[in-house]
């Protein structure tokens, strides 16, 4: 390029400087891609400003060097004011995005907090007395009853007595069984003071453990730990060989790794009241132990028998249900308990038998 053409172009881009000013003043626009400038025809600035996406006019004006700085100090002002709204508009975003992320969030906890719920039913019979009298023909109207129930039915407690003194006696344990084993859910069992006798305490503790299982077993259902335990030993203060009722429940409490607890067992560790007068209870050194206990770990209730009535007391922090019977012994009206868990509270409905 020749001195001569280099000193056109070099007016043809001052001119387009000038005129790049003049479309801004005009139009009021930030980004110079929109302007539209005239470049009289020379090839050369043409290219120059179409390579940065510039249109061509065919008119053309100079502005005044007045003009042209006050113009300039108007960009400033604007290029402030630009950034200035930048500044808002980015905290607006970021406000924006934050509540977008909190509501999620919150929408994710809640539906995590609904998930988790933890909400189901079990039943208990207790003190049917098998054995004697026309008790196995009520247990067979409970079993069916049972059966029959809406609920999703996670277990059946059986929480002792379940023969009348009869646990040796193969017959009377073959029909019960006949008949408990028509339940659809799991069946669990806690022997009584009518099963295991400290008189015969050899041949019916054997007799228990073959037919029903274990004096103490551990089963878990929706998260909670359920425990069954024998505890006449307790009650009456006699031993059996190899076997210490509190040693083997803290065990399982230990076991049940701070999840919530339900304790069943047969007889409860309070006094029994009956003909207007306090009846037996536990010896009470033991009562406190088993209280201190239950109290040391997550148990949400304790569940007995016994009694043949509907009672609740307080074991100090944890409640304690005790039902009715399904036999007919005192004039009682046979019945049977649904208890619904929900977050470690429980309710109940006691249900009667014909």
């Amino acid at each position: 390029m020749n001195l001569k053409k280099y000193n056109s172009t070099l007016q043809r881009l001052e001119l387009g400087s000038k005129l790049l000013l003049n479309a801004l003043e005009k139009t009021h626009k930030a980004e110079y891609k929109s302007f539209q400038l005239d470049v009289s025809g020379d090839n050369c600035a043409k290219s120059f400003y179409q390579h940065h996406g510039m249109k061509v006019l065919t008119e053309s004006r100079i502005i005044p060097l007045e003009q042209k700085r006050a113009h300039s100090h108007y960009r400033m002002k604007k290029n402030s004011l630009k950034k200035m709204i930048q500044s808002k508009c980015n905290k607006l975003r970021y406000l924006i995005c934050f509540f977008i992320i909190f509501s999620c969030l919150a929408s994710v906890f809640a539906y995590a907090e609904d998930k988790a719920i933890n909400h189901f039913y079990f039943v208990q019979i207790t003190d049917t007395h098998l054995g004697d009298k026309n008790h196995l023909k009520k247990a067979k109207k409970a079993v069916k009853q049972i059966n029959r129930l809406p609920m999703d039915i996670q277990f059946v407690v059986h929480t002792g007595d379940i023969t009348m003194d009869k646990l040796e006696d193969k017959k009377i344990i073959r029909d019960s069984l006949k008949v408990l084993n028509k339940l659809n859910a799991p069946v669990h069992y806690v022997p009584g003071n009518n099963d295991i006798i400290p008189a015969r305490l050899e041949s019916t503790t054997r007799a228990y453990i073959d037919n029903f299982g274990p004096l103490i077993s551990m089963a878990e259902y929706q998260g909670v730990v359920c425990i069954f335990v024998y505890t006449e030993p307790l009650r009456k203060s006699f031993s059996i060989n190899g076997y210490d009722p509190l040693e083997q429940t803290e065990k399982l409490l230990k076991e049940s790794n701070g999840k919530p607890v339900i304790l069943f067992h047969h007889a409860p560790c309070v006094s029994d009241f009956y003909k207007n007068t306090f009846h037996e209870k536990w010896d009470e050194k033991n009562k406190e132990k088993w209280t201190k206990l239950i109290n040391s770990y997550n148990v949400k209730a304790v569940i007995a028998g016994h009694f043949h009535r509907d009672e609740y007391h307080w074991l100090g922090n944890v409640p304690l249900y005790v039902a009715p019977p399904m036999s007919g012994y005192f004039d009682r009206q046979p019945a049977y308990r649904i208890y619904e868990y929900t977050n470690g509270k429980i309710g109940y409905r006691t249900q009667y038998i014909e």
